[in-house]
């Protein structure tokens, strides 16, 4: 299984943007994630998306948001430049510096 984890964060400068604004922030980048998908023609397992108080960036806490992708074969290279652009495109949308992607692939460890 593979899973590309997108971590966002709620604040713009020292303020929380608005709830609408928040909830459809975290929507457009789990629509990423399943455009880009969709376009590898990947078989999507699942997509998530978890949310808390512990964020936190330039010394400032912040609510997150983590929306996380896993599909069954790796994204192809041209698929994660996509990706990379969507990314970067909602990043300056929603006026932040940057967002985190963590790409995994996971292990399976047999029973002893």
């Amino acid at each position: 299984m593979h899973e590309y984890s997108v971590t966002i964060g709620r604040n713009v400068g020292k303020e929380p943007m608005l709830s609408a604004r928040w909830r459809q922030f975290r929507e457009r980048v789990s629509n990423a994630l399943l455009v880009v998908a969709a376009i590898d023609d990947q078989i999507i397992d699942a997509i998530d998306v978890t949310t808390g108080h512990d964020g936190e960036w330039n010394s400032i806490s912040e609510d997150m948001a983590r929306v996380t992708l896993r599909v069954s074969h790796p994204l192809s290279k041209d698929a994660m430049q996509k990706l990379h652009i969507r990314l970067g495109n909602l990043a300056t949308a929603y006026r932040q510096e940057c967002v985190a992607l963590t790409v995994g692939t996971s292990e399976l460890i047999d029973a002893r």
